[in-house]
């Protein structure tokens, strides 16, 4: 079944990711190192409960683990040019504001003048 050779990879890309061994990874949880061998290279299953352990343990949730990432969201470069754009817009409006803000009230070590309580 697909489902085991996504948890095979994700469970070894995460345990790697998260710096452990096969063995390390097998004491934090308190199973044995074969539990993880056999998982990561698809010659058993584990048990729900495993998979919460594992899970935890690395940081990530076990929808994480089962989820097939070879196929990433379809990329919208219309999508992302618009999104781009209205970012540039904002940045710009912002940038304009401090600049703004700072040549009225210059910075202090405590802060804009008149701006907030003093320390």
């Amino acid at each position: 079944m697909h489902y085991r050779k996504h948890i095979a990879t994700n469970l070894k890309y995460f345990r790697k990711l998260a710096g452990f061994t096969q063995e390390k990874l097998a004491e934090v949880i308190n199973m044995e190192k074969g539990t993880i061998s056999r998982i990561e290279t698809r010659k058993g299953d584990s048990s729900l409960k495993t998979m919460y352990k594992i899970a935890d343990a690395l940081g990530v949730t076990v929808e994480i683990l089962l989820k097939d990432h070879t196929n990433p969201i379809p990329f919208d470069s219309d999508k992302y040019e618009r999104i781009l754009a209205e970012f540039r817009v904002i940045l710009k409006r912002n940038t304009r504001e401090y600049e703004e803000l700072a040549a009225e009230k210059p910075l202090t070590p405590y802060g804009r003048e008149g701006v907030g309580e003093g320390v």
